[in-house]
């Protein structure tokens, strides 16, 4: 039978837990699968009224604070005991707010009353100088062996009234911080280091804000990390980086409920799985990479800041989910469901090579597709980084990841190169084709290349068929993932 989720589960095994012989092998699969999606975070930002928590939790929510549920944001006191804030998208991410040490909350019983050992890491904040009582929270926190990072909030403040006030240069004015939070930590022996940020929502990418979503990442188990990681507002390339490996985790997933279907002789029925499957996680990838045209304006942090080249972008994204390009995905990888169509009419280990050959092209198209939807991602941090969301972008460079299908189909870590922000590349030499082929174009060669393409003209023309006729198009904002 299933075992519930440990509290800080380190590895899949300690989700999904052992395999009931009893169990139905897909059923097992799709429970695992949403108990990964349901695993816990917790995070506790940990403060003095006036500090900025409030601000940076609805940033790193993706809300501004007119949103419904967002914290309240305000120069009165609005921390009076722990307050915790669901993520919209992701209930199991928990972000808490902590008033800081006072006489209300004593120094002798602090730890205790908050429950510090139920947080999974902290953010101690503080928009001036880290106080005495914020460097003892900090050694207990080091006492329990949980991450934490000092976080220097209201940089842009700091940085506008320097140059108002003395004409200081927006890099001096980082420098001096720096430096004095840096002393101030060493001083006190602490085992982290400190951020400056601004926490609003329209300067997540600016100062040491992508910096310190990446340091927290990482300084988290993996499944925990990889939790957190898809519910994260934002675009830099490390973060779009650890998205990927988190979906890239999940991806064989579904690969294994499609090799699951492939076992069941119903002629069809595996190519209509695999492409169900492979939409629902291409849409869950792009939602995940906040590719989606609802999400763009809430990343941005101001509804003028999403001009058409960034609605191009997003264009592109769902054009990538849409059932028509999966079945075009599907058709470079058509010889081998030729196989499958016929391997799973042979009794007993025709089912075992249907189900392999199935777990193959869903790994194969789901691969494909989550590189170009990251590829896509990458492609709007550099938006983001070069012009904060004004400028324009080259549409050739879209295209040119739409048409591509130089991706190999592996999903090992060892197989992956990362690419570049600055320039993606898709022309890397493989062994699939460069230059993907319509359906139409593989029917019309059907006299010449028949014998050599092992029916693959054939089975081509029945997935146009099934495109147009037999699955339903697929509205990508209505999937229920």
């Amino acid at each position: 039978m299933f075992r519930d989720p440990v509290a800080n589960p380190s590895d899949p095994s300690d989700v999904f837990g052992p395999y009931d012989p009893s169990t139905d092998v897909k059923s097992y699969i799709e429970s695992g699968l949403q108990k990964l999606n349901n695993v816990s975070v917790r995070a506790a930002f940990v403060g003095t009224t006036g500090q900025g928590k409030s601000m940076l939790i609805n940033t790193l929510r993706g809300m501004r604070p007119t949103d419904i549920g967002a914290a309240e944001v305000g120069v009165k006191e609005t921390t009076q005991a722990t307050t915790e804030y669901q993520h919209p998208d992701a209930p199991n991410i928990v972000l808490c707010d902590l008033p800081g040490i006072s006489a209300q909350f004593p120094r002798e019983t602090y730890a205790e009353f908050m429950r510090l050992d139920s947080f999974d890491f902290f953010l101690l904040i503080s928009a001036g100088r880290f106080s005495e009582d914020d460097m003892f929270l900090a050694s207990i926190i080091q006492k329990l062996g949980k991450p934490y990072f000092f976080v220097r909030t209201r940089i842009d403040l700091d940085i506008t009234n320097h140059l108002d006030d003395y004409g200081t240069p927006e890099q001096e004015t980082l420098r001096v911080i720096r430096e004095d939070v840096t002393e101030s930590i060493r001083k006190h022996n602490m085992d982290s280091r400190g951020f400056l940020i601004s926490g609003r929502l329209a300067n997540q990418h600016r100062y040491d804000f992508p910096e310190l979503k990446t340091a927290v990442l990482e300084s988290l188990p993996e499944l925990k990390r990889n939790a957190l990681a898809k519910h994260l507002s934002g675009y830099s390339k490390d973060i779009i980086d650890l998205k990927y490996e988190a979906l890239k985790s999940e991806a064989w997933l579904y690969a294994a409920t499609s090799a699951c279907g492939a076992a069941i002789p119903v002629p069809g029925l595996s190519i209509a799985i695999d492409s169900g499957l492979i939409v629902t996680f291409a849409v869950y990838s792009m939602k995940t990479f906040r590719l989606e045209q609802s999400q763009l304006p809430r990343s941005f942090g101001r509804e003028q800041s999403v001009n058409a080249a960034v609605m191009q972008i997003a264009k592109t994204a769902a054009q990538l989910c849409s059932t028509e390009y999966v079945i075009r995905t599907l058709v470079s990888f058509t010889a081998s469901s030729v196989v499958e169509e016929v391997a799973r009419y042979v009794p007993f280990i025709g089912q075992f090579i249907a189900g392999a050959i199935s777990f193959k092209t869903t790994q194969y198209a789901t691969g494909t597709i989550l590189r170009k939807l990251r590829d896509v991602a990458l492609l709007l941090a550099r938006q983001v980084l070069e012009t904060g969301g004004f400028g324009m972008i080259d549409s050739e460079e879209l295209d040119a990841i739409l048409e591509s299908e130089a991706v190999s189909p592996a999903l090992s870590p060892q197989a992956e190169q990362p690419q570049s922000a600055e320039s993606p590349q898709y022309d890397v030499s493989t062994n699939e084709p460069t230059d993907l082929p319509e359906p139409s174009e593989l029917h019309e060669s059907t006299e010449d290349n028949s014998e050599d393409q092992g029916g693959l003209p054939a089975l081509a023309v029945g997935l146009q068929m099934l495109a147009r006729n037999r699955t339903p198009r697929t509205d990508v904002d209505a999937i229920d993932y």
